[in-house]
């Protein structure tokens, strides 16, 4: 029945609708081959900072499952999660360890770390040997790049050959004038107009 919901629309479901994680891993819209070049090697650490909703995650899950020996773990509020071994851990919500936690995450030998946070930890990974390299993707939001993301999230969704809902450049910066650099609320404002569409055509806000 949900298929049929959007037909209409010539999409199988709402595409900016909650995604799991292979889901958005698949759709996100950066070249992580450039953020995971030294992930992997022993002593490098790629931190990715932001407040939620400006593509952290995406960012870690692709990168994620670009590199087979990285193992994902999403720390919960509150910290209580265990933390796997393994040569490559990518860590998400980082901010929600205890520093003293961070501390014996970081001092394992050989490590390398990929971590989303919400604060700059670099100085805690310098003072115990880690090289580190920021990448902040709220930087490198621009009304071209959520063109393209809202593009590929239509794309996915699609039912079959034919027109399909578009996001137009002037939705898109009305958009931003809305929620800034807060994609998740982009997304939360397009579910919304989707499930008043009508017909397709230009999406509207």
């Amino acid at each position: 029945m949900l298929r049929q919901a959007y037909a209409h629309l010539n999409l199988t479901r709402n595409p900016f609708g909650e995604l799991d994680g292979d889901e958005r891993a698949s759709l996100v819209v950066a070249d992580v081959r450039d953020l995971a070049i030294d992930v992997g090697r022993p002593g490098f650490a790629l931190q990715v900072i932001g407040e939620s909703g400006r593509g952290k995650t995406s960012h870690l899950l692709a990168i994620a499952e670009s590199v087979p020996c990285a193992c994902y773990v999403r720390v919960p509020v509150g910290g209580r999660t265990r933390i796997p071994r393994g040569p490559l851990i990518v860590v998400d919500e980082l901010q929600e360890l205890t520093r003293a936690k961070r501390r014996r995450l970081f001092g394992r030998p050989g490590l390398s770390l990929v971590i989303g946070t919400h604060v700059d930890v670099s100085r805690e990974l310098l003072e115990v040997g880690f090289e580190v390299r920021t990448h902040r993707p709220a930087c490198d939001i621009s009304p071209g790049r959520l063109e393209e993301i809202f593009r590929r999230r239509v794309e996915w969704a699609r039912r079959a050959p034919g027109p399909v809902p578009v996001v137009p450049r002037h939705t898109v910066e009305r958009l931003m004038s809305i929620a800034g650099d807060d994609i998740r609320a982009m997304e939360g404002i397009l579910y919304d107009a989707l499930q008043r569409a009508q017909e397709v055509g230009h999406v509207e806000v």
